[in-house]
């Protein structure tokens, strides 16, 4: 039975994106991603020119799963700061299950890949532009009070930065009860400091 390109192609991203998380970016050869697949690696540069070009695929299919997670859940929210809530929560917990996105947004040493860069810039405006939406979303409501969308949520998205670097650093089950009741006050604070 032959087996249809683009189902191959998902295949390898799929394989490549456990064996990058095993082994990490550097650790990982093309020998390993074509064995994970049961192919020669001939296979594999037939789809990828690169394991740079692979890791950019498995990577951004990562960050649309968590694109669309957030989005998700952040639409079944019906206030301004559920939104809010929903979305770091969900941001940090489905982030935390994507090895090798999280890799590619947190690493220093994988900057020098130039898709990395492009990367980190395109999560972060999509961030930005999402929580600009949640914060516009509160003020078509009547439920807050900014006078510049622009900066707040740019300062929001900077606080889940903070946020995260904590979460990723500590253990995670019964932290992220203490993480929770923590965003809750600081969503707090924020939500009663923007309300109108």
């Amino acid at each position: 039975m032959a087996v249809n390109k683009d189902d191959f192609r998902d295949t390898i991203i799929k394989n490549a994106k456990t064996v990058f998380s095993k082994f990490g970016f550097r650790k990982t050869t093309m020998d390993e991603i074509a064995a994970s697949v049961r192919k020669g690696k001939s296979s594999i540069y037939y789809y990828f020119s690169s394991k740079e070009d692979v890791f950019n695929a498995v990577v951004e299919q990562e960050a649309n799963e968590l694109r669309q997670q957030i989005l998700g859940e952040v639409s079944n929210a019906d206030s301004a700061l559920a939104k809010l809530r929903v979305y770091i929560i969900t941001r940090l917990k489905t982030l935390d299950k994507m090895n090798n996105l999280s890799n590619a947004l947190r690493n220093d040493y994988l900057m020098h890949l130039d898709f990395i860069a492009e990367l980190r810039t395109r999560y972060r405006d999509e961030e930005i532009q999402a929580m600009k939406d949640i914060l516009d979303y509160g003020v078509k409501e009547e439920h807050l009070n900014i006078p510049d969308v622009d900066i707040t949520a740019t300062a929001i998205v900077l606080m889940i930065g903070g946020l995260e670097l904590n979460y990723f650093i500590q253990p995670h089950d019964e932290e992220m009860i203490s993480l929770e009741a923590g965003l809750d006050h600081i969503l707090d604070m924020v939500y009663n400091g923007l309300k109108t």
